[in-house]
C-alpha cells in the first residue's frame, strides 16, 4: 500500500519535472549560464559590451536547440537589443536526466553575456576584464563558486526509488508473515 503511494509520487514528480522544467527528459550534458550580477549601463561598460556582442560564443537557451544555425556565420545571427542589460554570469555544464539535474561543473567560468532572441552571447572573463568588472561594480568575483546544491536535486529521485524498494520488501515480508508463507 505505502509502496504504491511512493511509486505514484515518483512517477508524478518525473512527469512534473519533464513538463514544467526547462531540461530535456533524455540524458543531457548541456551548457548553461547562471546570473551573477548585472552591470550598470554607461561609458565604462561600452568596450565590455562590444567584446561580448562581437567577440563571443553563442549558447542556446536551456531546452532549445540552435542546430538550424550551425554552419552560419555568427555575425549574421540576431544581435542583442541595445537595451538588453549586460550581465556577468558563470558558465557551467549540467548533467540532467528525466528533466532533473544530477550534477554540474564549471565550463568557461565567469563570462559577460547578453540575451539575444536565440540564445546567450557570452564572452569569457579574463583576469584583466575581471579586474575592470570589479572596479565598475565594486564587488569581487575572484572566488565565485557554482552553487552546486541547485544542481543535484535529481538524486532525490534515486533516493525515492531506494525508499520504494525497501518499503516494497518490508510489505512483502509482512504479507508472508501474515499468511504463513515464510
Amino acid at each position: 500500500m505505502f509502496s504504491r503511494l511512493i511509486l505514484a509520487c515518483l512517477i508524478v514528480s518525473i512527469a512534473a519535472a519533464i513538463h514544467f522544467g526547462d531540461r530535456h527528459w533524455a540524458l543531457r550534458n548541456f551548457p548553461r549560464i547562471i546570473l551573477v550580477d548585472t552591470l550598470p549601463g554607461g561609458p565604462s561598460t561600452h568596450s565590455i559590451r562590444d567584446e561580448t556582442e562581437y567577440g563571443s560564443a553563442l549558447l542556446p537557451y536551456p531546452g532549445e536547440e540552435i542546430s538550424g544555425f550551425l554552419g552560419h556565420d555568427l555575425e549574421s545571427l540576431p544581435a542583442a537589443s541595445a537595451s538588453a542589460p549586460l550581465r556577468i554570469g558563470y558558465s557551467y555544464r549540467e548533467l540532467s536526466l528525466f528533466g532533473m539535474p544530477f550534477w554540474a561543473y564549471g565550463d568557461q567560468g565567469l563570462v559577460t553575456y547578453l540575451e539575444t532572441p536565440i540564445g546567450y552571447r557570452a564572452a569569457v572573463v579574463t583576469d584583466r576584464r575581471r579586474q575592470l568588472l570589479e572596479r565598475i561594480t565594486g564587488r569581487s568575483y575572484a572566488d565565485y563558486a557554482l552553487p552546486l546544491h541547485r544542481h543535484v536535486w535529481g538524486w532525490l529521485l534515486v533516493l525515492g526509488f531506494v525508499l520504494w524498494t525497501f518499503v516494497r520488501r518490508w510489505e512483502e515480508a509482512r504479507w508472508r508473515e501474515k499468511t504463513g508463507m515464510i
